[in-house]
């Protein structure tokens, strides 16, 4: 690691299979250079990173997610960022090779693809955001589910052809207008906040807001604050007992007809019968 590199590394969790850690590199400019022992999966928060792995290039950023293969070196230049890694062992990622899921996926099945780049949907963020929220005091069940699904739902997105060609730096205080948002999305989105609130809290007139949320993550405010909210209800529904209706307040939802309206129309059934499946 180079002298004019600022970097802090924190630990989340950490169990046999996995671990959890937080990279969050100062303002000093430098070169990180390192070598990939375990599958990973980073997750942008803040800032800006360029990312070079045996010739693939990708300058990432809030919003962005990075699947990275075992035994490559790696070349990182941060602009003071912020990301979480996921690592996941060895064994656990020769399990892996077990599963349709990963037999049928494109990253895994071209041997030349060494990383890969990919928008996070509001599913993968807000997942993100409680995964922030672990500590070792968390049921160790909770926090399997949580990753599991994470892994899930990074797998279950297509890769970006877009995010490889476009290696130009974006303006940070346009980044940090995004991200202003998605954390106050992502602390508020049980109460009753609409675009005037979110701009305001981000510093930013609601129509400036308004297009360039949607030019960084590609929904509207409103579109990804409901996603959040589905989202959330959905980890509720195959998680506790609570009852529909209390679900969907606790969500952020003032009435639980819309909901599940809502959540039919995301998950192809009703929120009731999606209880009733998984504590059958």
């Amino acid at each position: 690691m180079p002298a004019n590199t600022e970097i802090e590394i924190g630990l989340i969790c950490q169990t046999d299979d996995y671990e959890i850690k937080q990279w969050k590199f100062g303002s000093a400019k430098g070169r990180l250079d390192g070598w990939n022992d375990c599958f990973c999966i980073v997750i942008m928060r803040s800032g800006q990173c360029s990312f070079n792995s045996s010739g693939e290039k990708y300058l990432t950023h809030t919003g962005h997610v990075l699947l990275e293969k075992p035994c490559y070196e790696y070349a990182l230049t941060p602009i003071e960022a912020t990301c979480t890694i996921f690592s996941f062992s060895m064994q656990f990622y020769k399990k892996m090779a077990d599963e349709q899921l990963i037999r049928q996926h494109p990253f895994f099945l071209n041997k030349r693809i060494i990383s890969q780049c990919q928008m996070a949907s509001p599913a993968i963020d807000y997942l993100h955001y409680k995964a922030l929220g672990l500590t070792t005091d968390t049921p160790r069940l909770e926090t399997d589910d949580l990753v599991y699904e994470l892994l899930y739902q990074v797998l279950s997105s297509a890769p970006d052809q877009e995010l490889t060609e476009n290696l130009f730096a974006h303006p940070a205080h346009q980044l940090q207008i995004v991200e202003r948002a998605k954390e106050y999305i992502h602390t508020h989105f049980r109460e009753n906040i609409g675009l005037q609130e979110i701009a305001r809290n981000s510093y930013a007139s609601p129509f400036y807001f308004s297009r360039l949320f949607k030019k960084y993550t590609r929904q509207t405010p409103h579109q990804y604050l409901l996603n959040i909210r589905l989202k959330h209800g959905e980890m509720l529904l195959k998680n506790t007992q609570i009852p529909v209706g209390e679900i969907a307040l606790s969500c952020g939802f003032m009435n639980p007809d819309y909901f599940s309206t809502a959540f039919k129309k995301q998950y192809k059934l009703m929120p009731s019968l999606l209880a009733k499946r998984t504590h059958a």
